[in-house]
């Protein structure tokens, strides 16, 4: 097995952080753990485990990525969040990889809310690309959404699942879309992004239909109603606070 280093982001992991580290221990000696602030016990259960959470301010997922890439003892570096872990099937697949440099390696991410494993909709086809070489390419600096840099590199999809307990209550996840929507607003301001109104009104009614039919998140039951709904009002929101913010930008540009 080629050397791997592990780079995770934590910031009020305590309930899911233990599984996270030990399932990565079973493919990587060195795991980099990027702490912003946590304040429960997130800190205590890294130490238990003999890991070192290496306290940083909070720079932007993809520029918190890449500065625990830096630390990284290995050129290889696959990157979870603290609500990600590893199955079996996938532990054992990485172990038997031959990772090629200008290859990025994805898997299928399974996601849950609460102990709800979510099989269709908007969480139902989800494959997340992760496993890298830093010399090769990095993550981009987009606030929200980051991806890697996929300009000089192909992608591979490894068999095996990696299970995100993405949020334990949906009214959690909806106080997580929230910021989303707030990141994602700041986002198109800052890339100069023209909008109409128009988007703001029909862009949620097409994303409902597309996840919750389309996409069969009914079959999902209640649970499938829930994110689809949620995913509606992150979609109004962001543009909704887009408009606010251009307002605002407006107002103070008049003032000049």
């Amino acid at each position: 097995m080629e050397a791997i280093s592990v780079v995770i982001l934590t910031k009020d992991a305590a309930a899911t952080i233990d599984k996270v580290v030990k399932a990565a221990k079973q493919i990587a000696t060195d795991i980099v753990v990027m702490d912003s602030g946590s304040t429960d016990e997130t800190i205590t259960i890294l130490e238990q485990n003999n890991i070192k959470a290496h306290h940083t301010e909070w720079l932007g997922y993809g520029a918190t990525r890449n500065k625990g890439a830096k630390i990284a003892l290995h050129d290889f570096i696959l990157n979870l969040d603290a609500d990600e872990v590893l199955s079996k099937e996938l532990i054992a697949n990485i172990r038997k990889l031959v990772l090629q440099n200008h290859t990025v390696i994805g898997f299928e991410r399974v996601n849950f809310l609460g102990r709800k494993k979510v099989k269709f909709g908007e969480w139902g086809s989800d494959i997340s690309y992760r496993l890298y070489n830093k010399i090769i390419t990095k993550w981009n600096l987009d606030e929200v959404h980051e991806t890697i840099d996929f300009t000089e590199v192909d992608k591979k999809i490894v068999m095996g699942e990696l299970y995100h307990f993405t949020t334990p209550s949906i009214e959690l996840y909806r106080q997580k879309m929230s910021h989303y929507a707030q990141l994602s607003a700041e986002k198109y301001m800052a890339k100069g992004k023209k909008i109409s109104k128009l988007k703001m009104y029909f862009s949620p009614c097409f994303s409902f239909i597309k996840h919750y039919f389309f996409g069969l998140g009914f079959l999902d039951g209640i649970v499938g109603w829930q994110i689809a709904t949620a995913h509606f009002r992150y979609v109004y929101l962001k543009y909704a606070i887009y408009f606010q913010l251009q307002k605002k930008q407006s107002k103070i540009n008049h003032t000049a």
